[in-house]
């Protein structure tokens, strides 16, 4: 990309970069000084550029002098237009403190922000965790509750086993018995 400097530009174009910037410049300050700069402005072109008034304006010029030169000279206007100028740069430095408070204040809550994802990653796998842990108590109660019905069930047999062996013993008992009286009662029958 080619660029010329201000050099190397020819008088006319400079003239009219010149302008251009200038009257950017003024449109701003128009736009900040509200409607007392807005009369001066007017009152400036009607009476030192009466054809530009009429241009803009639409009206003829009837002023031949201006209120607020008359009231307290040219230098009331400078003063004007200068107080307004430091009300201006109060206000951008205002603007500016502002928004270095708010960069500090938005970096703090990006900091917490940044904290707050930290602790809900930790609790995220604290709660997985959790739930792993939860689910081998449950795989665990069911492993516990199988044996307990297991040791019941060994536990029945082992019940109904004593009792047939109980009953076994009592049968042969008293066959024993049953052997002995006629043990006897054949041995007293010869």
């Amino acid at each position: 990309m080619f660029m010329l400097s201000v050099w190397d530009m020819p008088r006319d174009h400079l003239l009219l970069l010149l302008r251009v910037v200038f009257t950017g410049m003024l449109l701003d300050i128009l736009q900040r000084t509200g409607s007392k700069g807005h009369i001066a402005f007017l009152e400036s072109l009607e009476l030192y550029y009466p054809e530009l008034y009429l241009r803009i304006t639409g009206q003829e010029p009837t002023r031949t002098f201006s209120v607020i030169l008359d009231a307290g000279g040219e230098s009331s206007l400078t003063q004007l237009l200068m107080v307004e100028v430091q009300k201006q740069q109060q206000a951008a430095i205002h603007s500016n403190k502002r928004l270095q408070a708010l960069t500090i204040e938005l970096t703090k809550k990006d900091d917490h922000i940044k904290q707050l994802q930290v602790k809900v990653n930790e609790l995220q796998k604290h709660q997985e965790r959790f739930w792993k842990m939860r689910e081998e108590r449950n795989n665990y109660s069911e492993e516990l509750k199988s044996c307990k019905e297991e040791n019941y069930k060994w536990a029945k047999d082992f019940a109904m086993q004593s009792e047939e062996k109980n009953a076994a013993l009592m049968r042969n008992r008293d066959l024993q018995l049953e052997v002995g009286l006629m043990g006897k009662r054949s041995c007293d029958s010869h």
